[in-house]
């Protein structure tokens, strides 16, 4: 009998660690599905264009001419991306370039686009959603394997229904590397929390593993985007402020001091301006566009545009702070977060003045930035708190409340469509059947490209406006263009993009000869006609730098002279010249 009795606990301990053993493996069945879902949305969501086309904005031409850089370079110079040799975030370009690398390992060749389209895709559809399905697992802490295969469904789908992320990014800029950053920030969050949590239960040997991890994953976001650190800081302080005792919470309140003297000092070294002291004159081109009730709306619909996420949310929202539960902490942090989300969102869109301005300009008050934190607080807010409410509920109550949570999904699936507007707004962008001439990029000009790299070889080098499109020469053709981007810096490092306009402005020849064919000695130096800026990118406003190279008068001298000599062209669209260079 005492042998029985002694074996009781231990078959109980057997049957535990087995059902354990099996709920970790359902766990991962379930997420390992959802993700894969979501994977696949969004690979079917873009659109077919961007895989082989670029997409035609300000931002875009950079972040291609980076990519193809890096794979030329073998990802030398990474820390020095930005023309004159500046530091810009290159984690997106380097893993292109990577991609590219490796399809040519197994004897594929695919462009910078593909590379590009790839890389966006599992960003957008595995490693954000995989980090928003870990943040809202540590808030909800499941408890049956029912709710471990909801979460595991549910959460990667929502994660990728919301137009504020990931998809806008696309259509502003785009916002590539900042996107790429506000990806990381969910699973930051996650690693964070969890070793907060460590270090409040005392679990000394977890809590290192989890700060190593927090330290390793911040390192990787600099160089995803620096600027996501401040979306990231902002969330985890509503964290924090239920999290830490009165000296922690002093000291993190002093690392937010030090945080924004150090952005102030930065902006005052950085932005040259008589306004800085009357932030009621910032940012005079962000206007208010939306009504108080039209924010709301878009923050508690997590992006979507739907009631059907709106109104649980808002449910959602009042079970974390009313029902009460073992982890009262996080619940009450993402309570806080949210609705600070919800304030800074409203004061971008919706907001007038200085204080507005103010809270606003981490962000540049740019609403297409801010609008990315609403899905990560979002739908861990929905989710979360609608698990506390069925949880609370019981009986009949708990299947009515199921059946409406299930109705809001189908209706949320069936009828929402702020992505698909999205959709075919970067799919018109990409392509070219609507293109005239003149655009970044159209069918003239990919024949255009096809002749001028023929006509310059592979040690040439090209002047032109880059508003003209001209910089896509390098990423389609691999012909260097001395204009990489249509806003490079004009001081400082970037003098020299200011001589190079000053000398072709000149009207004296041997002075624009020598200023050119300085940029290459080892090769040719072309200067590129190719009609006017492209209307893509007219608004950007430092457009008229480039005037000199659209002077006729100055063109037709250094023609006639024989400082430029025609090589190539097509009178309609472009004209290619070689700069006369002695020797």
């Amino acid at each position: 009998m005492t042998e029985m009795r002694g074996a009781r606990p231990v078959a109980r301990d057997g049957r535990a660690r087995t059902e354990r053993r099996s709920r970790r493996h359902s766990t991962w069945i379930w997420s390992t599905l959802g993700i894969g879902l979501s994977l696949a949305f969004v690979a079917c969501w873009l659109p077919p264009e961007l895989w082989t086309l670029p997409i035609q904005g300000p931002d875009a031409l950079a972040h291609y001419q980076f990519i193809r850089e890096l794979f030329d370079d073998a990802g030398q110079g990474a820390m020095s991306l930005w023309p004159g040799g500046s530091y810009y975030p290159p984690l997106f370009h380097l893993l292109a370039a990577g991609v590219i690398g490796a399809a040519q390992l197994v004897g594929l060749q695919i462009s910078v686009f593909t590379a590009f389209a790839l890389v966006w895709v599992l960003i957008a559809g595995l490693v954000f959603p995989l980090g928003v399905l870990l943040f809202t697992r540590l808030l909800v802490a499941p408890r049956a394997p029912t709710e471990d295969a909801a979460l595991g469904l549910l959460v990667p789908m929502l994660a990728v229904l919301s137009v504020a992320h990931p998809y806008q990014q696309l259509v502003a800029g785009p916002l590539l590397t900042f996107g790429f950053g506000m990806s990381l920030v969910p699973l930051l969050l996650w690693v964070s929390l969890s070793a907060v949590r460590a270090l409040r239960e005392k679990t000394h040997s977890e809590a290192a593993w989890w700060l190593a991890l927090s330290v390793s994953l911040i390192l990787v976001l600099l160089l995803a985007h620096p600027r996501a650190l401040i979306p990231y800081a902002l969330l985890l302080s509503a964290f924090l402020l239920f999290q830490l005792r009165s000296r922690g919470l002093l000291l993190v309140g002093g690392l937010i001091v030090l945080g924004g003297l150090a952005f102030s000092a930065y902006s005052l070294l950085v932005i040259r301006s008589d306004k800085f002291l009357h932030p009621e004159t910032w940012f005079a081109q962000h206007p208010a566009t939306q009504t108080l009730g039209e924010a709301a709306f878009f923050v508690l619909s997590g992006g979507t545009g739907s009631w059907a996420f709106a109104l649980p949310a808002a449910a959602g929202v009042v079970a974390l702070i009313a029902i009460p539960g073992a982890l009262w902490r996080e619940r009450y942090g993402l309570a806080i977060a949210f609705l600070g989300v919800l304030v800074l969102y409203t004061l971008t869109v919706a907001a007038d003045g200085a204080f507005a301005n103010i809270a606003t300009s981490p962000w540049y008050r740019d609403e297409n930035r801010v609008m990315m934190m609403v899905p990560i607080v979002a739908i861990p807010a929905l989710v979360t708190g609608c698990v506390l409410v069925m949880r609370w509920l019981s009986g009949a109550w708990r299947g009515v409340g199921i059946g409406i949570l299930l109705l809001c999904g189908a209706v949320l699936l069936l009828s929402s469509s702020a992505s698909s507007d999205v959709r075919e707004r970067v799919a018109q962008n990409a392509s070219l059947a609507q293109k005239t001439a003149d655009s970044l990029l159209s069918e003239q000009k990919l024949e255009a490209f096809e002749a001028i790299a023929t006509a310059v070889g592979e040690d040439g080098l090209v002047v032109s406006d880059p508003m003209n499109g001209s910089p896509l020469l390098y990423p389609i053709e691999g012909i260097e263009t001395f204009y990489p981007i249509i806003n490079p810096p004009f001081v400082g490092a970037g003098q020299i993009y200011t001589d190079i306009v000053g000398a072709f402005a000149s009207h004296d020849p041997a002075v624009m000869e020598t200023a050119l064919c300085a940029l290459n000695p080892q090769g040719d130096v072309y200067f590129l006609e190719m009609g006017p800026q492209s209307p893509e990118v007219i608004a950007y406003q430092y457009r008229g730098v480039y005037a000199p190279f659209h002077d006729l008068g100055a063109l037709t001298t250094y023609v006639e002279t024989g400082a430029l000599v025609p090589v190539a062209g097509d009178e309609s669209l472009w004209e290619l010249y070689r700069v006369t260079c002695a020797g």
